[in-house]
């Protein structure tokens, strides 16, 4: 029976190969890649941190991220456990007035730690946003942000596509602790959704957005199938 490590190993490396799906021309998602170090694999198995240790330990991460090349030529037999994922989608922020305005500007880290795959893997969210499921450093309901059954390539479909307001959820619990879900109620259906480009690769919709709500979670999608689409397809199935 194969060791705890060799199945960890084998799904990091599942990861790795499914992450490398929306790495194509004219892809909105950006790819980076490290191993784990001492430090974060001992801070992500819950030992209680401040604030300030949490971004320091953060911000001494993210110095050794490399593009899947590099990592897999400096390490050839290791599959990587942490990402980088950089979305260049629009997407809202406030800026220092208090305004809401747009930006390009949207990065998360995926930690796989050493309790992968017993415990999902952790989401930090690194940039500033305007939207009801992300709240720096968290996105969605804490462990709960994405089905289990997920893989990486499904989760960062699915982040990129809410950063783009093409689906969110007002009745998340992490939406109750700020004001977005209040603003979000005084918008025309017109602003939404902010980028209506396919994540994958990167084209405008062939047909006008249609809007489908299901309680207080709302979607944007698109009459005619696409390949982000085909993908989120497979995550709604894990989800039901």
């Amino acid at each position: 029976m194969p060791s705890y490590t060799d199945r960890r190993n084998n799904r990091l490396k599942h990861e790795f190969e499914r992450i490398q799906s929306v790495r194509r021309p004219g892809s909105l998602i950006e790819v980076y890649c490290a191993d784990l170090s001492a430090d974060e694999a001992s801070a992500y198995l819950g030992r209680s941190m401040s604030r300030q240790e949490f971004n320091q330990i953060i911000n001494n991460g993210l110095r050794g991220f490399l593009t899947p090349e590099q990592f897999t030529a400096k390490f050839p037999n290791q599959p990587p456990e942490k990402y980088l994922l950089v979305f260049n989608c629009v997407g809202l922020r406030q800026d220092a007035a208090g305004n809401v305005v747009e930006t390009t500007n949207h990065a998360m880290e995926v930690i796989f730690n050493v309790d992968y795959p017993v415990k999902p893997p952790r989401f930090v969210w690194l940039t500033p946003i305007w939207h009801p499921n992300i709240y720096a450093p968290f996105i969605c309901n804490a462990d709960l942000a994405f089905p289990i059954s997920a893989t990486l390539d499904q989760i960062a479909v699915m982040t990129a596509r809410m950063v783009q307001y093409r689906h969110y959820n007002m009745d998340d619990p992490l939406a109750m602790t700020h004001n977005v879900v209040a603003w979000l109620k005084t918008q025309p259906e017109s602003r939404f959704p902010v980028d209506s480009r396919d994540v994958l690769t990167g084209e405008l919709p062939r047909t006008p957005l249609v809007m489908r709500r299901i309680g207080g979670f709302v979607e944007w999608v698109d009459g005619v199938p696409t390949e982000s689409s085909a993908v989120m397809g497979d995550l709604v199935e894990l989800i039901g």
